[in-house]
């Protein structure tokens, strides 16, 4: 028998040169936040928007809901 997990994801966005920081602090509080043993995997990237020189950063949070 194949078990199959449930799962959801949760994307997190900072959009700011300096805002490196303040992802990480979304990601943690939101890591901290679920059900022990629900985390699967995390996924970051960083996009350099060259017209006005801002990065936006994201956070994509796979995680089982049962």
């Amino acid at each position: 028998m194949i078990k199959v997990a449930k799962v959801r994801t949760k994307i997190l966005e900072a959009n700011d040169i300096h805002d490196i920081e303040n992802i990480e602090d979304k990601v943690n509080a939101y890591l901290d936040s679920l059900q022990e043993g629900t985390y699967i995997d995390l996924k970051l990237s960083t996009v350099l928007h060259n017209s006005n020189n801002i990065k936006t950063y994201t956070a994509l949070i796979i995680y089982k809901t049962s």
